[in-house]
């Protein structure tokens, strides 16, 4: 009973739908184009492995998402446990794959429309739109904790009170916070709770002010990919910045850009992301770092950005009064 209990905790319900649709559609093509069944093969490595290879340059050509071919080689790993390690040819194939998809999915953010973005929401929880001010601090607060603490957005989406513990400055260490990271994407290899700490002593403040007012299961931002898509477009033309530059995938990529660019070595940027492999890392930061560089925004949508940030530095600090006592304002004075 309790081997069953762990196996099928090993693969979360949602993670094992997608991989048993991956495999289904692995089958499904095999059976289409006069290829063996895979379960046939499964004891031979090096015929699966070409038969699997064929399938993933079939989906590369049909210009299929790199995550399927992807899935479907970890299914299989998942359901034939004795194939791990008897895929190299498959997964070398992959890397190939990979390093040919664009950024654009992750355009890194730089630290100046990061401030204008806050800026922005900060206008809209306090002035613009007081009747959905909660929404708009947990958008405000979570867009510069992803920055700061490289969350990825699924992470800011589960980030409740309870997973965020705040530590004042001492003597001999900065005020920091602990963010406890529950489903990461990779607790396989590096654990199913992992930590994020955040530095950044302005981040600090205002994740300080609006926890110390919420109940302990409450989420930081309510919502999830939908929601802050939409708070991030109404942002974005606030400051006259195009809405297909950014997602909320570039909050990670930029913080680790700027990390990177100020000094941070790899390696210690890798322990702070929580990149399994340096490797990987290195690739993923000149690759952002490059594209930063190049980055081209209108000189409109710069001059509007930095003019918000300059004008709104009394954002450095949170209210004096608590957040729930802000909120509850802020809303009758809506009403």
């Amino acid at each position: 009973m309790a081997l069953e209990t762990l196996q099928s905790r090993r693969v979360n319900a949602r993670y094992a739908t997608h991989l048993a649709a991956c495999l289904s559609a692995f089958v499904s093509w095999s059976i289409l184009h006069n290829f063996p069944h895979p379960s046939k093969l499964v004891h031979s490595p090096r015929h699966i492995a070409d038969q699997l290879i064929k399938y993933v340059e079939y989906l590369y050509r049909e210009g299929r998402a790199f995550s399927v071919a992807k899935l479907t080689v970890l299914s299989l790993q998942n359901k034939y446990r004795h194939l791990k390690g008897n895929l190299q040819a498959a997964w070398d194939l992959l890397v190939t794959w990979q390093l040919e998809l664009p950024l654009r999915m992750r355009t890194p953010m730089p630290e100046d429309i990061l401030w204008g973005l806050f800026s922005t929401a900060m206008m809209f929880a306090f002035v613009w739109d007081r009747s959905h001010v909660r929404d708009w601090l947990g958008f405000g607060i979570g867009m510069i904790t992803m920055f700061w603490g490289l969350l990825r957005p699924g992470e800011l989406y589960r980030l409740s009170t309870r997973l965020i513990q705040t530590v004042g400055a001492t003597a001999y260490a900065p005020a920091r916070a602990l963010l406890v990271v529950e489903r990461a994407k990779n607790q396989r290899t590096m654990g199913k709770s992992q930590i994020a700490i955040v530095s950044h002593v302005v981040v600090f403040r205002w994740l300080n002010w609006l926890t110390a007012s919420l109940q302990p299961k409450e989420l930081l931002f309510r919502g999830g990919g939908q929601k802050i898509r939409r708070l991030m477009a109404q942002c974005l033309e606030r400051l006259s910045i195009p809405l297909n530059v950014f997602t909320p995938a570039s909050f990670r990529a930029g913080g680790a850009t700027a990390l990177f660019v100020s000094g941070t070595e790899v390696a210690r940027l890798g322990l702070i992301g929580r990149w399994r492999s340096t490797a990987s890392l290195d690739h993923y930061i000149q690759e952002a770092a490059s594209t930063m560089v190049s980055l081209s925004l209108p000189p409109t949508a710069l001059q509007v950005t930095r003019k918000l940030v300059s004008d709104s530095s009394f954002l450095r600090h949170p209210p004096l009064a608590p957040a729930l006592a802000t909120i509850r304002l802020l809303r009758r004075q809506h009403g």
